[in-house]
């Protein structure tokens, strides 16, 4: 049976800001300088705790005890990061573009930075494998939470053959590993994270001569969380987590209390006490457990794992699940009208907006008239309407308001010679003529239309359309008498300034199309050399995060290393003489009968006056070892020697028997748990090796004499002999339970 565990964790852009800080009592209160918005913007991310691993075919019930080289980390489990925003807008895309998202991460977007049903709905479509037999289904573990208690979230795991199972309200804190084992380690190596690159900005600002508080991106954030979720030792967590939040404990047999996570020990001491043995857990629950089961199988209830939800218990609480949206809240949350969502900018807003002043341009006021006008245009006092001259003028002196005539309102007929008396001889070319453009357009245009006129003309011929034959014709001879007239005395005046006027419009134009193409060179330039920069500037938080990575995994490593050479020395010096002592207690009487046959023909044999190759066995320390008595050094002057022993082994000394009344006396004492254990223990260890002299030997700590009292007896008789001897590599490894316990 797999085990799969999902949970939402809240987070913030600046998780650092919702710790204390440090100050010296007394002394004045530490003020910092951080960017308080970044403290309320949200973002959340889903855990994943799998009891397998996703490379190799671990088993879950595999050994727990690790190694004494650092355990390499296994292959990251999926997870999703979940930012406020409009799902499928801009922030999705952008990220989507920028940040090189790993096979097993996912980038969602939300409202309000939180997940909803149809949020879990795609994580879970991400992180759940299809089944193809019943052996590949999952049990699927979710809190009491209402995004997660749906019908699209039951439809879809069904879908996909597993079983969905909720921890009930309240018992989150005791059962669910995520909270148990996985969400403290996280925040502390997030604000670890944000540390290193918050230093790392605030050095880079420094060097630039930039006062600015240092701040996280979205992007820096993928980052953070990428790095933060490598650093983890994802299968430790899984295989420490499930067996002390109860999926993996034992099935038969004893269940010990140090197997069981420290939080729901009181729980199991409340609903299931053992009276018997305190050292262990009750399994009156698990008897029941398997008494239900077996009931069921009998009834026919239970034939095959797809009936499993039959053993499921729907659960009934008062409370109801966490509203969505306030799973990062441990108080309800009245969201008042009017109220905003939080500290955080609208992610998905119309950035791109520039007409900050919301109007249109402003217009001339109406009534104006425009300065380029004459008076001669304008009718005189009396009303009179203006001559035939001054109209001409004002003609070809005003513009029309949708845009410049094309040339000089040159008139046509018989009247074009006078009409064209009428410009003095100083008079500047029209405005209209003043865009070479314009005139350039006008004249193409002209000619277009020339064209087209002939062309139908022609077409008007061979129909046999004389009127509209005629009336091209008399068109087509109105533009011949257009064209004569602007080869007058007048035209030839102002064709010149035409000329001059057109090639300096086409310089100008020439000249702002170079600077405009510059223009967008050096934009471009700017661009580049702005993503390049900023490129560099990414890349450079990226190292220095996975920097922080590299150097926050070697001191876990370290400290991994150093804790589990505390822990072992602790069951060495403590413990492992001891479980020697009560092991060999435990001897059946075969193999004591065998014993005590064996040791007095290797006496005859002179096994025992063999010289030995011993290993040194361990350094005492005072804080786990007590005063004990003391003796006399064999056959040396000198004053008592003070002899220590462990708790455990002195409990053993008592246990067996062999503690004296008053004061007690170390000599005696070791011979009689050596004569408790072996069949005529005092064969071997006499004359060079007598009680006296094995703590001699073994800086006056009975726990040590002991176990070299042992050991070199294994090394006489050999295993074959002595099967439950002292053999192999020095030390020993402590058994699984010594690990659980130290976690």
């Amino acid at each position: 049976m797999r085990w799969i565990s999902l949970d939402q964790k809240p987070s913030w852009f600046n998780n650092a800001g919702h710790t204390g800080t440090l100050a010296i009592r007394g002394g004045r209160a530490q003020t910092v300088i951080e960017h308080f918005a970044h403290t309320r913007s949200r973002y959340t991310f889903l855990t994943v705790v799998q009891d397998w691993d996703q490379t190799a075919d671990t088993a879950p019930e595999e050994s727990m005890a690790p190694s004494h080289a650092p355990t390499p980390p296994s292959e990251p489990r999926k997870m999703c990061v979940l930012f406020k925003g409009q799902p499928g807008g801009t922030i999705e895309n952008q990220l989507a573009e920028t940040f090189d998202c790993p096979p097993w991460m996912k980038i969602q977007v939300q409202v309000n930075g939180s997940y909803r049903s149809e949020d879990v709905v795609a994580a879970l479509e991400f992180i759940l494998p299809d089944t193809t037999c019943a052996q590949e289904s999952i049990v699927v573990l979710l809190d009491w939470y209402s995004g997660h208690r749906t019908d699209e979230v039951e439809e879809l795991v069904a879908r996909k053959g597993h079983i969905l199972l909720f921890h009930g309200g309240g018992t989150t804190p005791f059962t669910q590993i995520n909270d148990t084992h996985l969400h403290a380690l996280v925040a502390r190596a997030l604000i670890e994270f944000e540390n290193a690159l918050a230093l790392h900005n605030h050095k880079e600002n420094k060097a630039r001569g930039v006062n600015k508080v240092p701040s996280a991106s979205r992007l820096d954030i993928l980052h953070m969380v990428k790095n933060m979720w490598l650093s983890i030792n994802h299968s430790y967590i899984s295989k420490v987590g499930y067996l002390q939040t109860g999926p993996h404990l034992p099935m038969e047999g004893p269940i010990a209390v140090s197997s069981v996570y420290k939080d729901l020990r009181p729980v199991f001491a409340q609903i299931d006490p053992n009276a018997d043995d305190p050292t262990c857990i009750g399994t009156a629950l698990r008897q029941k457990a398997f008494q239900r089961v077996r009931q069921a199988r009998a009834a026919g209830i239970l034939q095959s794992w797809e009936d499993a939800h039959e053993l499921i218990q729907t659960h009934e609480d008062e409370d109801q699940p966490v509203e969505e949206g306030f799973e990062a809240f441990d108080w309800v949350v009245a969201d008042d009208e009017g109220d905003g969502d939080d500290g955080e900018d609208d992610d998905d807003g119309d950035d791109d907006d520039d007409d900050f002043g919301g109007g249109a341009m402003p217009t001339a006021p109406p009534g104006s008239q425009p300065s380029a006008g004459t008076s001669s245009g304008s009718a005189g006092p009396s009303g009179t309407p203006p001559s035939s001259s001054s109209a001409g003028t004002s003609s070809s002196s005003s513009s029309a308001p949708g845009g410049s005539q094309p040339g000089p309102a040159t008139p046509s007929g018989p009247d074009a010679s006078a009409s064209a008396s009428s410009f003095p001889s100083t008079a500047p070319p029209p405005p209209a003529t003043t865009s070479a453009e314009g005139v350039g357009a006008d004249e193409a245009r002209l000619v277009a239309l020339r064209d087209a006129r002939r062309l139908l003309h022609d077409e008007a011929v061979r129909g046999r359309g004389d009127r509209t034959a005629a009336l091209l014709r008399k068109q087509m001879v109105a533009e011949q008498r257009e064209k004569k007239a602007e080869a007058t005395k007048e035209g030839g005046i102002l064709r010149p300034a035409l000329d001059k006027a057109k090639a300096m419009e086409t310089a100008r134009q020439a000249e702002e199309r170079e600077a405009e193409r510059e223009a967008k060179t050096d934009l471009q330039s700017k661009k580049r050399l702005a993503a390049e920069a900023e490129a560099a500037a990414q890349n450079a938080k990226r190292l220095a995060i996975e920097a922080t990575m590299a150097n926050r995994r070697e001191l876990e490593t370290q400290r991994q290393v150093a804790e589990k050479h505390k822990v072992h020395l602790r069951w060495l010096v403590g413990s492992y003489a001891a479980e020697v002592a009560r092991r060999l207690k435990r001897m059946t009487p075969l193999a004591r009968s065998q014993l005590a046959r064996i040791i007095p023909l290797a006496e005859t044999s002179n096994f025992f006056t063999r010289s030995l190759q011993m290993p040194a066995l361990w350094d005492d320390h005072e804080n786990i070892t007590f005063y004990f008595g003391e003796t006399k050094p064999p056959g040396l002057s000198g004053g008592l020697r003070r002899v220590r022993c462990s708790l455990e082994f002195a409990q053993v000394i008592e246990e067996f028997g062999c503690l004296r009344h008053g004061p007690r006396n170390p000599e005696e004492s070791l011979s009689g748990v050596l004569i408790a254990c072996i069949p005529h223990a005092m064969k071997p260890f006499s004359q060079l090796h007598t009680p006296l002299k094995l703590l001699h030997a073994n800086d006056y700590v009975m726990d040590k004499a002991f176990v070299y009292a042992i050991m070199a007896l294994s090394k006489w008789l050999g295993s074959d002999r002595f099967p439950l001897g002292i053999y192999g590599d020095w030390p020993p490894d402590p058994p699984a339970h010594v690990w659980l316990a130290a976690t």
